[in-house]
C-alpha cells in the first residue's frame, strides 16, 4: 500500500488493476505514484475524535484506523437504513433526521481512500458530533421505545372516540391533549417517559 495507480487522472481501483497491468494497450495509460501518507498529527486528531464519538480508542496506524472508523460509521448507516422504512409509514417519528443522517454518512461510507477519509473525518467534526447525538436518540427510540410509542398511538385513537366527554373532564381532558402533543412532536424521544402515567 505504498503506491497508487492512476489512470486518466483518477485512482485505479485495486479490483481493476490486474486487467490494466496485463493488457498492453491499457498498461501505457497507468501512472504509478507514491502514496501520500497521513501525517502523525492528523492520525492523533482522528483518533481523538473517534474516541469522542464511539467511546473506544481506535488503532494508531492509518489503514487500521481508517478500517475501524469506517466500520463504525457503516454500522450507524445500517442501523438508520433499518429504521427508515418504519419512519416512512408516517406512524413513527424521525424520518427527516434519519434521511439527513444517511446523507451525511454517505461521504464517509462511500470513501475508499484512507487519507481522504481521515481528512474529511476531522474537517466534519461538528457535523459528526451532531450526527452522533441524532443516531443515539434514534437508536434509543427504535431499539427501546417503539412499544411505548405504539401504546400511546393506540390510547389516543381509542380515547379520541370520546373526545367531547373527555375534554370536559378535569384530568382526562389535559391528559389527552398532552398525549396528542407528544404524538405530534417532531422529536418526542425525551417525552416518552410520560406515556405510562398518561395512559393509566
Amino acid at each position: 500500500k505504498e503506491i497508487d495507480l492512476v489512470v486518466n487522472g483518477a485512482p485505479l481501483p485495486l479490483g481493476q488493476a490486474y486487467d490494466h497491468l496485463t493488457s498492453t494497450n491499457k498498461q501505457r495509460k497507468v501512472v504509478i505514484t507514491h502514496r501520500a501518507a497521513a501525517p502523525d498529527d492528523l492520525l492523533k486528531e482522528t483518533q481523538a475524535l473517534g474516541k469522542e464519538l464511539f467511546a473506544q480508542q481506535g488503532p494508531s496506524g492509518e489503514d487500521a484506523l481508517f478500517a475501524f472508523l469506517k466500520e463504525k460509521l457503516t454500522s450507524w448507516n445500517g442501523d438508520l437504513a433499518g429504521y427508515e422504512p418504519l419512519a416512512k409509514t408516517g406512524n413513527y417519528p424521525g424520518l427527516s433526521e434519519i434521511q439527513t443522517c444517511l446523507a451525511s454518512l454517505r461521504k464517509f461510507v462511500e470513501e475508499s481512500d484512507s487519507l481522504r477519509f481521515l481528512q474529511r473525518f476531522v474537517e466534519h467534526k461538528e457535523e459528526l458530533l451532531k450526527l452522533s447525538e441524532d443516531v443515539q436518540e434514534l437508536s434509543g427510540f427504535y431499539t427501546n421505545q417503539t412499544h411505548s410509542w405504539e401504546n400511546l398511538r393506540t390510547a389516543v385513537e381509542e380515547l379520541s372516540q370520546n373526545r367531547l366527554q373527555l375534554e370536559r373532564h378535569d384530568e382526562a381532558g389535559p391528559a389527552l391533549a398532552r398525549m396528542e402533543k407528544i404524538l405530534a412532536a417532531p422529536c418526542p424521544y425525551n417525552l416518552l417517559h410520560e406515556v405510562a402515567g398518561l395512559t393509566h
